[in-house]
This record gives C-alpha cells, sequence and structure tokens, in this order.
C-alpha cells in the first residue's frame, strides 16, 4: 500500500497590475501520500516577475498561443465592442506518455473566469471544465493525465445575462510531473473511464473541483465466498465526500456521505453473487480540494478463521497470525488489548500494517523479553494506518500488540485490519535505534544495512568500531527523498556529513578515523517528511573495515 509523502513547492509572485489576483507566495498543501502538493496562489505585494504577454489573436483553436511548462503567461480578458466576450486559446505539447498536467489560472478582480481542458490539436475532445471560485478568484486544475501529444487550455469568463464582459488580466501556468505508481489518472469521471484498483492495494487522487467524481474499478480476482469487502477511503480537509459501492452496470450496492474531511470505511460488504468486478466511486458536489489527497483501498475480509478470536488480550492467549494473511479485530473498549504471535520459522524482521475504522485511534506495541513495551507506533489520527516498517521479531517472542490510542474514542462496531508481511534479509535497522546506546550495530560481515525513515522526524543511528583509518561509506536515498547523514563521535560531535556522490543518485561520507575508537551514524529526513514504501540504504564500501562494537 502506499503511504505518505514528498511535496513539490511552486512560487510565484505578483504582476505588477490592478486588476488581477496574481500570485505572490505559495501555501504549501498538506498532502496524502509520497505526492507533490498543490499550490494556491493568494494575492502579495513583493517579489515581482516577467510573465510573457498573450499574443492576440489566439481565439480559436488554430491560432492558440503555443507555451512552455514552467513559466508564466499575462493574458487579456475582455469584451469586444460590449458585445461578444473574450477568450484565450493556449496551446501545450506534451513530449511523453504518463504525465500529470497541472494548471493555474491567477483571477481578475471582479472577473469570474472559467478554464478549460481540451484534447487534440484543434481541442475536438472536451476534458473538463473549471469554474468553481467566483469572481475574482481564479481557477486550479490540480491533476490531469495526460500522454504524448497536443493539449489546448480555453481561458473564457462567465457573464451573467443582461450584464457586460469584464476586463482585466490574469496569469496562467502550466506544469507536468510523471505520474505516480498508484496515482489515480483523470479523467475518471465516467464507468468508461475508470480506473483499475486491485484488491488490496491502495490509490491517491484529488477531488479538486465542485462535483469531481473519481470511479474504480475493482476486479475480484480471488474473492471467494464467505468473504467480505472492506472499503477504507481517507477524506481531505474540507470536503464532504461519498464513497459508493456499484454493480457492472452501475447500480448502487451501498452508499456513505462522510463530514467535511472525515474518513469513510463500508465494512462487510458482499458484492452480487458471480460479478466478476464492481465499481468504487468517490466523489464530493459543492467543494473540492486542489491542496491535499484522498487516499481510498479496497480490502478482503476472509471467513471466521481471519477475525482475531477472544480472548487474546495476553501474551498467553495470543491469536496466531501467518505472515501476509490479514486478520480483522476490534476494540470495543479503551482497556482492551488485542496479542497477535506472529508465526516465523526464525527470528525476522517484518512489515506490520494496521488500519483502523473510522472512528477508531490505533497504537502498535512491540514487546521485549519482560513484557513491556519496546517500540510503540501512533503517528496518525482517527481513521488512520499505523505501521511498523522494519521490526525486529525474535522467533521466541514473535509478539504485536493492537490497542487504542491514549486518547480518543473507540468503536465497538467496526473493525480494523492487521497485517504482517517479512521483509527480506537480515541486515535492516533495529527499532528503536534513535539513541546512541539504542544503536543498530555494523560488523565485518553486516556491512550493508536498510531502513525507514519513519515517521515525520524519525532519527536512526548507527554504531561501529573503526579498524582501519579511512572510512568511505554510500548512502542510497529512498527515492527523491533527501537525507541528512552524519558521521559523530562518541561526544557527539560531528566529524563528517554525507554528499552527493558525482553522476550517481547516491551520497558518500569519506573520513580519517582514529583505530579502536566508537563511531556513530546519524540519519534522518533533510526535510519533515517520511518514507514508508523505499528504504534507504548504507555501505561501508571495501577496504574500511569494522568490528561489532564492545
Amino acid at each position: 500500500m502506499l503511504r505518505r509523502w514528498c511535496c513539490v513547492v511552486f512560487l510565484a509572485a505578483l504582476l505588477p497590475c490592478s486588476s488581477c489576483s496574481c500570485p505572490g507566495r505559495g501555501r504549501k498543501a498538506v498532502a496524502v501520500g509520497d505526492g507533490p502538493a498543490v499550490v494556491v496562489v493568494e494575492p502579495d505585494a513583493g517579489n515581482e516577475i516577467r510573465p510573457i504577454i498573450e499574443k492576440e489573436n489566439n481565439d480559436q483553436p488554430q491560432t492558440a498561443q503555443s507555451i512552455e511548462v514552467d513559466l508564466w503567461y499575462q493574458g487579456s480578458i475582455g469584451g469586444r465592442g460590449g458585445e461578444k466576450a473574450d477568450v484565450d486559446y493556449y496551446r501545450l505539447v506534451v513530449a511523453e506518455d504518463r504525465q500529470v498536467l497541472s494548471v493555474t489560472l491567477a483571477g481578475v478582480v471582479g472577473v469570474d473566469l472559467a478554464l478549460t481542458a481540451l484534447a487534440g490539436p484543434t481541442g475536438t475532445t472536451k476534458i473538463v471544465t473549471l469554474n468553481d471560485n467566483g469572481a475574482g478568484g481564479g481557477e486550479t486544475l490540480a491533476n490531469l493525465s495526460v500522454n504524448k501529444g497536443q493539449y489546448l487550455l480555453l481561458v473564457t469568463q462567465r457573464v451573467r445575462k443582461g450584464k457586460e464582459a469584464g476586463k482585466g488580466s490574469y496569469l496562467l501556468q502550466a506544469r507536468l510531473r510523471g505520474l505516480e505508481e498508484g496515482e489515480e489518472a483523470e479523467p475518471n469521471g465516467t464507468r468508461k473511464s475508470a480506473n483499475d484498483l486491485a484488491l488490496g492495494e491502495e490509490t491517491i487522487g484529488y477531488l479538486g473541483w465542485s462535483g469531481d467524481t473519481d470511479w474504480y474499478r475493482i476486479p475480484l480476482d480471488g474473492f471467494t465466498d464467505g468473504s467480505r469487502l472492506g472499503i477504507s477511503f481517507e477524506g481531505v480537509d474540507g470536503v464532504r465526500a461519498y464513497v459508493s459501492l456499484r454493480t457492472a452496470r452501475g447500480r448502487r450496492i451501498q452508499s456513505r456521505w462522510g463530514g467535511p474531511g472525515e474518513p469513510i470505511v463500508l465494512n462487510n460488504v458482499v458484492p452480487p453473487r458471480g460479478a466478476k468486478f464492481i465499481y468504487v466511486l468517490v466523489g464530493s458536489r459543492r467543494s473540492s480540494n486542489v491542496e491535499s489527497r484522498y487516499s481510498l483501498a479496497v480490502n478482503v475480509k476472509a471467513g471466521l478463521q481471519t477475525v482475531e478470536e477472544e480472548n487474546n488480550d495476553s501474551a498467553k492467549s495470543a491469536n496466531e497470525l501467518q505472515p501476509g494473511e490479514s486478520v480483522w479485530g476490534m476494540i470495543p473498549h479503551r482497556g482492551d488489548k488485542d496479542y497477535y504471535r506472529i508465526v516465523l520459522p526464525a527470528s525476522s524482521f517484518v512489515k506490520v500494517m494496521a488500519r483502523a475504522p473510522a472512528g477508531l485511534d490505533l497504537r502498535l506495541l512491540s514487546l521485549n523479553e519482560e513484557g513491556k513495551v519496546r517500540w510503540q507506533m501512533d503517528a496518525n489520527q482517527i481513521g488512520g494506518r499505523e505501521h511498523f516498517p522494519a521490526l525486529y521479531l525474535p522467533v521466541e517472542r514473535p509478539l504485536v500488540v493492537v490497542r487504542s490510542a491514549k486518547k480518543g474514542p473507540v468503536d465497538s462496531t467496526a473493525s480494523y485490519s492487521l497485517k504482517v508481511e517479512t521483509l527480506p534479509g537480515r541486515n535492516w535497522e533495529k527499532e528503536p535505534n534513535e539513541k546512541a546506546e539504542q544503536a543498530t550495530v555494523f560488523s565485518a560481515t553486516a556491512r550493508r544495512f536498510q531502513g525507514f525513515i519513519y515517521p515525520a522526524g524519525d532519527v536512526d543511528v548507527f554504531r561501529f568500531v573503526a579498524v582501519s583509518k579511512q572510512l568511505s561509506m554510500r548512502i542510497v536515498p529512498p527515492g527523491a527523498q533527501e537525507l541528512k547523514v552524519d558521521l559523530v563521535d562518541e561526544q557527539g560531535g560531528i566529524i563528517a556529513r554525507a554528499k552527493p556522490r558525482d553522476g550517481e543518485q547516491s551520497m558518500g561520507i569519506s573520513a580519517t578515523l582514529s583505530v579502536g575508537q566508537v563511531y556513530f551514524l546519524r540519519v534522518s529526513a533533510a526535510k519533515d517528511a517520511f518514507n514508508l514504501q523505499t528504504p534507504y540504504s548504507l555501505e561501508i564500501l571495501p577496504g574500511a573495515q569494522t568490528e561489532v562494537a564492545p
């Protein structure tokens, strides 16, 4: 499943004109998942920019002005002879498939602008029209999936009957980025354009305009009689959304509305007998959010064999759970604790994923040999997910405990889900390792380690003893996430800091050490970010020997 996120911030500045609500500083979006944020521009009095001026006559698709991504364009909108409202066409050429187009149209004071995206050299196919924000508000197209080809952007204004068209200058900017794995591909507003979403997978998307609807086609491969479906939707701020389950012909099976920003959960859903697929529809009516993304997941609940067996509130009565299987349980009261014994052939590293229902705030616990809490995770709020991205479980005590958060509501009617997957290999960080006394130890046989930066603010510490003067290390960050890696001595003094390696998507540390001394590597995110999907790696390169620290 997918996790949360890396933000791309676009900044703009005020155009020197009196009639344009032009961009000043960008407001960073709160994003769901490891995805880019969309910036909503706001008026500001500083940081002037020099946009490219519109070239008239561009009021026909054939005479559309060609534009480039990431540049700002200034256009003028107004009535012609007091009769016909002006329209402006812009042409964008996309050179690669699987791209996401975002467009910002800064508003004009007193003018109700509309933005339309069309496909084809002459705009024969209308994709979407945005007109959400009224006079002076501008429009933002958050995510439109595009492939190689030509696209037109049409700027118009809405004029009430009997009123004259307004006049003024606006700003327009288009941006492109690659489509993320698991991201919705707009347009997906009909059954025919529905995105495929496999059982057990997660997708992220925007409810980016009023009335936006996103259709997902769910193949029922592997669904067996006696099983149930669970649909989990994590909402976005300010949007009152709904989730609807539909048959192959679009007939409604079950629907539920949530309050503004609230998550929605549909549990124990039974699809029509013999159905090969169903649809899940996510939408809103009068609200939207171009700053943050929702997440949607459809999971299978198997029969009674995968439901927790109470009483399992102690290590002695723990339920067994095989890696790769999911179990469903309930926390009906605050004192309830559900123990699970993970069936492992040997001590292993595992990934633990718990998904809470809408009315529950979960907490995950890992216990030490004395039964005391060794590591706990409560990183998200009500209806959210909790993860141990890399948890070491000794074969003699492979326990995971689920309980409610210390504060917040419980839910006696809805179920949480828990799944454990084994991680390949043994050279993973051993959490918790944020302090020197908890450090994961490098050795002559363990020269390469992997780890996760999770949750936000996570710090991972590694320890080794130098047996040669020269140290050379290679650090591979998780995807596009920036890491901060420091080499420190026992007193906490920084000896060296990782730097980018020439010609590589990696970082390196080179330093001269004192033989026999203990050193530490301290790993954290360069920004307040995290990554649940991709681990980072640390490797001591050949020629720099270490041994187990005493």
